[in-house]
């Protein structure tokens, strides 16, 4: 079983390192001439109320930086100018840059101090960046104080400001009250379902076994899935433990003596296809099928050389399973599924017990893709 409990311990170091990246990653280094001019002309093109002259020249420095602050400026801009129509948006990447903004403007608040007449609080000691969400962020706010605004555009104007964590988890628990931007989101949506990415999933099941090796018992078991996917085919690495001793004693011939035992630790790892034959947004369906190496211990390896006697320890067997498979999708990456499998093993147990039989598998998935 050491060959399980590395290649588990590999999983979840890779899991582990998945999850410690972050979602979007703030971006910084830019053009200081820029973002200065920027940071310059567009505070005096707002007091003297040159709207079209702040949307030609926000046009042109998107072209010329990278700084998200351009995103936020167009919005503003548009909607003061009665020319943000929400409905004419088609464009899914739409709501990544939204959820981007939202991380960065946040970022911006959170390590600028509040602007002071102290040196280092002032607004022209603070980076030209952050003076851009700056004036994004007040402009946001006259907006929704001062003019009449849809839903829509009162979120934007929220999610400029500052007010708002993640924006696309406010979209779908109000999706009523943004219907363009909740169309967008399904559109996102089905693209990402229908797009190659990779699959993480924590594996929870019973094994139970037919023939003579119902002797050994049903167990419950716990394993990972490393592997990836497109729209609908899935290829993964499964490895899983079962655990729990056996109902009934079973022997083995060691040496020419039989030993009863009750001791019982079993694990499979192999390589796994699914196909999934019915596909939709929330749920899928299909046949999966694999192959790998199946085995359990009799005995505990102990340091102090103690089972020795009961050597080899692990019977194993090559494993080939077949079933089918659904899933329920929470949202576009996380889901909730299941499969039931026939699997063909063969352990020998020359001279104790026959433990000879197949097996059935009944498996809980909880994953990320």
């Amino acid at each position: 079983m050491k060959t399980f409990t590395l290649l588990t311990g590999f999983l979840m170091l890779c899991m582990a390192t998945m999850a410690q990246q972050p979602r979007y990653w703030p971006s910084r280094s830019h053009d200081e001439f820029y973002l200065k001019a920027a940071a310059e002309r567009l505070p005096a093109l707002y007091k003297n109320g040159y709207y079209d002259s702040i949307a030609a020249y926000i046009g042109t420095i998107a072209k010329t930086t990278n700084s998200i602050f351009t995103f936020g400026t167009r919005i503003l801009v548009n909607i003061q100018l009665n020319r943000f129509d929400i409905s004419r948006l088609e464009n899914p990447d739409f709501l990544d840059t939204l959820q981007r903004y939202a991380y960065e403007v946040r970022l911006s608040q959170a390590t600028t101090p509040p602007v002071g007449n102290e040196p280092g609080t002032r607004l022209e000691d603070m980076p030209y960046e952050d003076r851009l969400f700056l004036f994004n962020t007040v402009w946001a706010r006259l907006l929704t104080g001062t003019r009449q605004l849809d839903s829509s555009q009162v979120l934007l104007c929220n999610i400029i400001e500052g007010k708002v964590q993640n924006p696309m988890a406010d979209i779908r628990q109000k999706r009523k009250l943004y219907p363009a931007l909740d169309s967008l989101f399904t559109k996102r949506a089905i693209i990402v379902r229908n797009s190659v990415r990779g699959n993480f999933a924590y594996s929870f099941g019973m094994w139970a076994p037919q023939g003579n090796a119902v002797r050994l018992g049903v167990h419950p078991s716990a394993g990972l899935l490393l592997g990836g996917r497109n729209k609908l085919n899935e290829y993964n690495i499964n490895i899983s433990l079962r655990f729990g001793r056996t109902p009934q004693d079973y022997t083995v011939l060691r040496n020419n003596v039989l030993y009863n035992r009750h001791f019982y630790e079993g694990g499979y790892g192999g390589f796994e296809y699914t196909r999934y034959l019915y596909h939709s947004l929330y749920f899928e369906a299909g046949i999966t099928g694999g192959i790998g190496y199946d085995s359990f211990d009799i005995a505990n390896d102990k340091d102090d050389n103690s089972n020795d006697y009961l050597k080899p320890l692990e019977m194993g067997s090559l494993n080939l399973n077949a079933g089918f498979r659904i899933n329920f999708f929470l949202n576009p990456r996380l889901y909730l599924g299941m499969d039931g499998k026939f699997n063909y093993v063969d352990y020998k147990n020359r001279g104790g017990s026959p433990v000879d039989g197949n097996a059935y598998t009944i498996t809980m998935f909880f994953g990320h893709n």
